[in-house]
């Protein structure tokens, strides 16, 4: 082998190891967001039963004559 076939081997290894190296950086903060956005869902999903269970009390309560 030449030098300049060695330079391109080693070369292509390296840049494969800088993409691996950022690929792995960037999933890893897919998954952070990702969990931060559950949790966003899950306190939304809280909050909507709250105002559903308002609603349904107003409701019920306006269908009532006062006393």
């Amino acid at each position: 082998m030449t030098g300049d076939t060695i330079a391109i081997i080693v070369s292509i290894i390296g840049t494969g190891l800088v993409l691996w190296r950022t690929i792995g950086i960037q999933i890893s903060g897919l998954r952070s967001e990702m969990g931060e956005v559950r949790r966003d869902v899950g306190d939304l999903r809280e909050r909507m039963a709250k105002l559903e269970g308002l609603f349904h009390g107003f409701t019920k309560r306006g269908g009532e004559p006062a006393a």
